[in-house]
């Protein structure tokens, strides 16, 4: 699972450290097997696009628990919460 990290410290005079945080930058991607079109999230695959002619056709089928993925808006948003919580949007 690829992440990029962003450290930024501050040090007081004496060199210790003042303020020390992480700020996780997360990827997400839409890419496509030539069959099946998948969102992709740090690198796993999280929904899978459904099928024509099928319950799931339109919609996107979680394949990792606690992830839901959607379109919003206009023009369209891609959507991807976790347990609840938007963590992305894509487009």
């Amino acid at each position: 699972m690829a992440q990029n990290v962003n450290v930024l410290t501050l040090t007081d005079k004496k060199n210790r450290c003042a303020l020390c945080y992480f700020v996780w930058m997360s990827e997400a991607s839409v890419e496509s097997d030539g069959k099946d079109a998948f969102v992709v999230y740090n690198g796993v695959r999280i929904a899978k696009r459904g099928q024509p002619n099928t319950p799931e056709a339109g919609t996107w089928v979680p394949l990792e628990p606690g992830f839901r993925v959607f379109y919003t808006g206009y023009p369209a948003k891609l959507v991807i919460e976790r347990d609840g919580k938007i963590i992305k949007n894509i487009w």
